[in-house]
């Protein structure tokens, strides 16, 4: 069932925005949150992108329904810097998730011609910003379709194993968001 609840937060012009929390169960347990990332715009508002990302994730805490309430709010959004990294963890994230999209640097550099994502390296090392600012809890994923999924899974593993090596802590969990080839 979905039940719409307010919850105050600068989201747009300082009022009040929407959220609408949906459950089959009798609390809510989990939220997962995909800001975008567009270069050259400040978030609604006009503050930065890391300072919309907190106020979305303290925003979302704080939207109930009765009795239901958010508990772990994880991300999947742009690749920080560690200082970023620090004031995100502030906000109570669960999970910090990025896609690699590939672990190809030709394919990356086809998808990505001059973007904001074009920084391959920039990309890859999210994770270990993310970790070393004290973020615990961290999700890989790699978009199959875009070159061999073979390569794509022993990027991940390495990906993982590296993670494991530095960190000793992996992946949480790993993501399949596409399974057939881009077009």
């Amino acid at each position: 069932a979905a039940v719409r609840g307010r919850c105050p937060g600068p989201l747009d012009d300082g009022g009040d925005a929407e959220v609408e929390i949906v459950s089959g169960a009798a609390r809510i347990v989990n939220c997962d949150s995909l800001p975008g990332e567009q270069e050259g715009e400040a978030a609604p508002g006009g503050e930065s992108s890391i300072d919309y990302y907190i106020e979305a994730v303290k925003a979302i805490y704080a939207a109930c329904a009765g009795s239901n309430k958010i508990k772990r709010v994880n991300v999947n959004c742009a690749p920080l810097a560690v200082d970023e990294f620090k004031r995100f963890k502030t906000a109570g994230i669960g999970t910090y998730q990025v896609f690699q999209e590939t672990y190809h640097h030709e394919t990356y550099k086809k998808v990505h011609p001059g973007t904001l994502k074009a920084n391959y390296q920039w990309r890859l090392y999210a994770l270990h910003r993310a970790l070393e600012a004290g973020i615990d809890d961290v999700a890989i994923g790699a978009l199959f379709g875009l070159y061999d999924w073979r390569f794509e899974v022993l990027g991940m593993i390495y990906h993982a194993k590296d993670l494991e090596d530095r960190f000793k802590i992996g992946p949480h969990t790993v993501s399949f968001p596409r399974l057939t080839p881009a077009s």
